[in-house]
């Protein structure tokens, strides 16, 4: 899945996922009647709002957006809420204290750039135990500190 934080960049993230190969379908396109045959999408691009909570569940690892090039960052305690692995980059600057308790938890992962980033995600993907660690990690700190949204 590809979550765009503003659904207008959905159609600059579907291009670059046809430049790269990938086959997705707009999140939009579906409907309760729609049906794929296997192998016929590799990725879900969400281009809608509101329903970003709905698909963390689903995730195997979750990157938080505007970490890696952009300053401040979003959100990362709404996917650690449901126990998912989570990576962000170095620009978290507006949940300085949040990200602190993760990672001297081991709850999440920062990398530093996308090289970095692409190799934790390979490491992750390639490693359940790791990933269910983090998960676990990660609930814990949210209960502990009850952040609220």
């Amino acid at each position: 899945m590809v979550v765009p934080r503003h659904f207008e960049r959905s159609r600059d993230a579907g291009r670059a996922l046809r430049e790269h190969g990938v086959k997705f379908v707009y999140r939009s396109d579906i409907t309760p009647g729609t049906q794929m045959k296997p192998g016929e999408v590799d990725c879900l691009l969400v281009n809608t709002t509101g329903e970003l909570r709905f698909f963390y569940d689903h995730a195997t690892v979750i990157f938080v957006g505007k970490s890696l090039t952009a300053e401040g960052g979003q959100n990362p305690i709404e996917p650690a809420a449901v126990s998912k692995p989570v990576i962000f980059g170095p620009n978290m600057q507006n949940f300085a204290d949040v990200v602190r308790d993760f990672l001297a938890q081991d709850g999440a992962v920062q990398v530093k750039n996308t090289a970095e980033l692409e190799q934790k995600l390979v490491e992750l993907l390639g490693n359940e135990t790791r990933r269910a660690e983090l998960g676990r990690n990660a609930l814990k700190v949210v209960r502990r500190k009850s952040w609220g949204d």
